[in-house]
């Protein structure tokens, strides 16, 4: 992978899911450090430890992965996240997706559904 970086083939490389260790040993054996890193990440699995060492080592942008998937897991229909949200006419998802984007995280937030991906969309109108 880092051949095709250096040779331009590819425009970065990133890493998922490497716990805090694994990406500084990563860091230290290899010639490029990861551009982005996909992770769990949301208010209840913020990644404090492995975001840190992520800004001090140069371990890539934090990438939060399969947002919609944790609704499977009730954070949609947490009620403190819902009380937040309702002074702002703002779903949950929209609370989440607020939330990381003003930490400077990237969401990759997915749906087919085109009411969601609107959704998804339009959560720069309120501060939380």
């Amino acid at each position: 992978m880092e051949d095709l970086y250096e040779q331009g083939r590819v425009r970065g490389i990133g890493v998922c899911n490497f716990l805090p260790d694994r990406l500084i040993d990563l860091i230290l054996s290899s010639r490029s450090a990861p551009i982005v890193h996909q992770i769990e990440l949301h208010p209840f699995t913020q990644q404090i430890p492995l975001r840190k060492v992520m800004a001090e080592q140069g371990g890539g942008v934090p990438t939060a992965w399969a947002l919609r998937t944790d609704g499977r897991r009730g954070i949609f229909d947490n009620p403190v996240l819902r009380r937040i949200g309702q002074p702002h006419s703002k779903t949950p998802a929209q609370m989440v997706l607020r939330w990381l984007t003003r930490q400077r995280i990237c969401a990759i937030p997915k749906s087919v559904h085109e009411e969601r991906i609107h959704e998804n969309h339009n959560i720069v109108d309120f501060q939380s």
